[in-house]
């Protein structure tokens, strides 16, 4: 139960690589206690030759998420024209009410709004209500603290998925550097960023991009041995979405496995958290279970083992479009999981822990949206298919056919339409 060979071997061209740059250092060191500078000088030398190495050392990280920001960006200018927002409201501006919507001149956050976001808006402006419990606190105190600051609560929302939407990027590209070599990462997170329902649903004011970041940065966190850290920002995925605590399993158990006892306290954080997400909830509704209750009695959950019993009994599919997509992401995210459990078992506890919690209570309709966001499945993929002389080819083709799909996506999200 150690670690797996690809570590080894990508933790070996690491260390190769740091020997070279702590020499570099080395000689910088010496050359500057020869010049006899004075020490504000000296200090100001180092410091830039520092700045200079760990921009050499990390500008590998910037570029997946540079090339994803500037799409991003290009497909809201294109919308913004396209459906004319400067002058026409969506859809589901004439169904939320005046005081959610803010400023009317502030149009363009109009691009990133839709379904479950003014659940969100009403949680900052209004607090809990009975239906509102299904939808956990962390994105809307995300949205509650940047409106302190744009005091435009869709601009806040929007800014908050977009910048976290892109944020956790190169933590993810960092973590797959572990498990292949940094050319390999490098591709694994632009392939993960442009997937479909990750490109979509870390652009538009969801809770989705809140809790990719806190997961992977936990994770990343985790891996950097910073226990405190990876277990406070694992709460944090703990009360953005329901799911968000199982990333603190497989740091319970490497933690027993490795027998520090002491640091295995730091896991009680994400319970303690979601432990004060309940009493909220029970203080209020006298329901220990109210965001299970509020999900279960205003938004039927139509989920894979009522969908089979449908499907067995010749029903047919209400949304088909989505209950197939579901289907091809179930079938895509075992067959990863599967191929990808000698990459790290730690990985894969988590990764099957959050599989089968989405098949037994995720809504079909929305099923291939929460799969997509079980972060380990990607780097199984990309070590897999980006490996070979046309590794370049097939990943621009991938990233290709990936954003012409969530483009499509992203377009029906803004007529209105359903998508996950």
């Amino acid at each position: 139960m150690g670690d797996p060979p690809l570590f080894h071997e990508a933790k070996a061209k690491r260390k190769s690589y740091r020997i070279k740059e702590e020499a570099s250092e080395t000689k910088m060191t010496q050359h500057e206690n020869k010049g006899g500078s004075p020490p504000f000088f000296a200090n100001s030398t180092n410091l830039t030759e520092r700045f200079r190495l760990f921009l050499k050392e990390n500008i590998r990280f910037f570029y997946p998420a540079l090339i994803a920001v500037s799409i991003k960006l290009l497909c809201s200018i294109f919308f913004y024209y396209f459906l004319n927002f400067s002058s026409t409201h969506p859809p589901w501006v004439s169904i939320w009410d005046k005081d959610l919507i803010g400023d009317p001149s502030v149009r363009w956050p109009f691009l990133y709004h839709g379904w479950d976001s003014g659940w969100y808006f009403g949680i900052v402006f209004r607090g809990y209500s009975t239906q509102a419990y299904a939808f956990f606190p962390g994105y809307p105190i995300s949205i509650y603290v940047l409106n302190t600051v744009t005091t435009n609560v869709l601009a806040s929302a929007a800014l908050c998925s977009l910048i976290l939407g892109v944020a956790w990027i190169p933590l993810f590209q960092a973590i797959a550097e572990n498990y292949t070599t940094r050319e390999t990462a490098s591709r694994i997170a632009l392939l993960a960023a442009f997937f479909p329902y990750v490109f979509l649903f870390t652009t538009v004011a969801y809770s989705e991009s809140l809790f990719l970041f806190a997961t992977v940065a936990s994770w990343y966190s985790y891996q950097k041995d910073r226990i405190f850290k990876a277990s406070s920002l694992a709460a944090v995925a703990t009360i953005t979405r329901m799911v968000g605590i199982i990333i603190v399993l497989p740091m319970f158990l490497d933690l027993f496995h490795r027998r520090e006892r002491k640091r295995l306290l730091y896991t009680l954080i994400p319970p303690i958290a979601l432990f004060a997400w309940l009493s909220y909830c029970f203080a209020n509704t006298g329901d220990w279970l109210a965001p299970i209750t509020a999900q279960n009695k205003y938004w039927a959950m139509y989920s894979l083992p009522k969908w089979l019993l449908n499907f067995a009994s010749n029903q047919r599919m209400i949304m088909f479009a989505s209950e197939l997509s579901g289907v091809v992401l179930i079938i895509l995210t075992s067959t990863l999981i599967y191929y990808g459990r000698k990459v790290d078992w730690r990985l894969t506890i988590y990764s099957v822990t959050s599989f089968l919690v989405i098949l037994c209570f995720a809504s079909m309709w929305s099923i291939s949206r929460y799969l997509s966001f079980i972060f380990p499945i990607w780097i199984t993929l990309g070590t897999r298919t980006l490996q070979g002389k046309w590794r370049n080819i097939s990943t621009a083709a991938l990233c290709a056919f990936f954003f012409c799909i969530a483009f499509f996506l992203w377009y029906e999200f803004l007529l209105g339409m359903w998508v996950a």
